[in-house]
């Protein structure tokens, strides 16, 4: 029996297959363009969101590493270390801001469209195929992330498919070591996979050089990181991030997962106009025939008797079809947490859809994921209008758009405070704070995250102040509510309360 073969073809691409430098341009206008068009959105520039989410986490992160704490010790933190070496030059570079925030983003977006486009054209995609994937993007990449872990990770992944796409497993192998000193979590997935592709087409052709070239790559880019990482922050830090010890605490924590409270709430018993208008249908039905795909693609090469047509295609399509369903059953975290590996799915359905094509010489799989694509923007195009249209920028936001009532609220807490030296429990980061007003010395203070240290330092914050402010949303996933604090809310009673803030005041102090 001939066995089937990996090989990648050689030949020139096939006529109107697009140029990669236009084609990069093409994808990363339209990445723009998106960013731009939700700019006042929670997606991008929300007060809310910088001031008590994630997105504040990567300033707060950078003025922690300023005042000379060290991850993992100081504070905790889940990420990997190259991600804060990545915000701490572009902060010190540009500034710690939003703006700082949004450009790294898009540093990080316009490699992924050259990814893509590597993609494209290794894969030699077809024209609906191209077009299926550009009508995809607002999918496939976030205008902005939650933190620049995300983007930075994405970056990587994208990357090394797109090597892998070119027959370059050993450069793909190379840029997932690097990944895990980004996040380590997906890249330890996509590695340990890559390592089995290789070592089976060694085994198969008898060519174990490339294996070990592969390795060889690897292990120096790993070095090389850890002496850096290591003359930087110090080796115990790196030990810690390279095991996503701590973000599985906080996921047992808090019971993230596809298929518990958070991910149910995204997807399970929704009215039928949220399977059709946003992109939850489209995320189902990529996580469908991403698993599908995989299957499909490894019993097919495993059986084949003779070489098979479009071997890279097929091999492609496994890869993201298992990372799709490695991330879904084994990391999801939060109700949002499909938009970490969205271009995962994305690819699944490209893929399938230009297979399809290929075998039926038919164009209604690709143009019925087109529609149906287009329908899941319809959210986008509602969150931008009303973002526009409603929001407004006052001056202290740093920048970021907030809604009015908010906005009110905010400012009528902050009467109510005075001069009196005050902490603002908040997980995110405020900008243009009273000078009496103080953020928590804390990287994300959820249940599993911060260190002693950290806890203590906080303690030491409260018993200097004579107000806290409290976030109306944070409940038990907040470092003030947690029994860590227990003897410190004692100390403290409700003064001022509105729709989005609670004001504490020490009991003593009251007259």
């Amino acid at each position: 029996m001939t066995q089937p073969t990996l090989a990648y073809s050689t030949s020139p691409p096939p006529p109107g297959l697009p140029r990669l430098l236009p084609l990069t341009a093409l994808i990363a206008g339209i990445l723009l363009a998106l960013f731009l068009l939700q700019l006042p959105t929670s997606q991008v520039g929300d007060w809310q969101q910088f001031a008590f989410y994630d997105p504040g986490t990567v300033l707060k992160g950078d003025m922690l590493l300023q005042k000379g704490y060290v991850p993992t010790i100081d504070f905790g933190y889940t990420h990997g270390l190259l991600s804060l070496l990545f915000a701490r030059a572009g902060f010190a570079l540009l500034g710690r801001s939003a703006l700082t925030f949004w450009i790294l983003t898009l540093l990080c977006e316009l490699g992924i469209a050259w990814g893509f486009a590597r993609m494209v054209r290794a894969l030699r995609l077809s024209r609906p195929a191209i077009a299926l994937l550009l009508i995809g993007l607002p999918m496939a990449v976030m205008p902005a992330y939650l933190t620049l872990t995300h983007p930075l990770e994405a970056l990587f992944i994208v990357l090394a498919l797109a090597a892998q796409s070119e027959g370059k497993r050993g450069q793909a192998l190379t840029l997932l070591t690097v990944c895990l000193f980004v996040k380590p979590s997906m890249a330890y997935v996509y590695g340990a996979l890559l390592l089995v592709i290789m070592a089976g087409e060694a085994a198969r052709n008898r060519r174990w050089r490339d294996l070990t070239r592969g390795l060889f790559g690897a292990a120096v880019m790993a070095a090389l990181l850890l002496a850096i990482l290591t003359a930087w922050i110090g080796l115990r830090p790196v030990e810690n991030t390279l095991l996503p010890l701590t973000g599985a605490k906080t996921y047992a924590a808090t019971g993230f997962g596809f298929f518990n409270t958070s991910g149910l709430a995204l997807w399970w018993k929704q009215p039928w106009y949220v399977y059709i208008g946003t992109p939850v249908g489209m995320v189902l039905l990529a996580a469908l025939t991403g698993a599908a795909g995989a299957l499909y693609a490894i019993g097919r090469n495993l059986t084949a008797r003779r070489p098979i047509a479009r071997p890279a295609t097929w091999e492609i399509l496994a890869t993201v079809g298992l990372l799709q369903t490695a991330f879904l059953l084994g990391f999801y975290g939060w109700t949002g947490s499909w938009t970490y590996y969205s271009y995962l799915g994305v690819w699944a359905l490209v893929l399938a859809a230009d297979e399809l094509q290929a075998r039926l010489h038919r164009r209604w799989p690709a143009i019925t994921l087109c529609v149906l694509l287009a329908l899941s923007h319809t959210t986008i195009l509602v969150l931008a209008f009303h973002g526009w249209m409603y929001k407004e920028r006052p001056r202290d936001t740093g920048g970021l758009w907030v809604y009015s009532d908010l906005w009110a609220a905010w400012n009528g807490t902050l009467a109510q405070v005075g001069d009196g030296p005050t902490i603002l429990m908040t997980n995110g980061w405020v900008p243009h704070l009273p000078a009496n007003i103080e953020m928590p010395d804390a990287w994300f203070p959820e249940p599993g995250i911060p260190t002693g240290r950290e806890v203590a330092r906080v303690k030491a914050q409260i018993a200097r102040c004579q107000n806290v402010i409290v976030w109306f949303e944070y409940r038990r996933f907040d470092l003030w509510n947690s029994p860590d604090l227990a003897p410190e809310r004692a100390q403290f009673e409700e003064r001022y309360k509105n729709d989005f803030f609670t004001l504490l005041s020490r009991k003593d102090s009251r007259p």
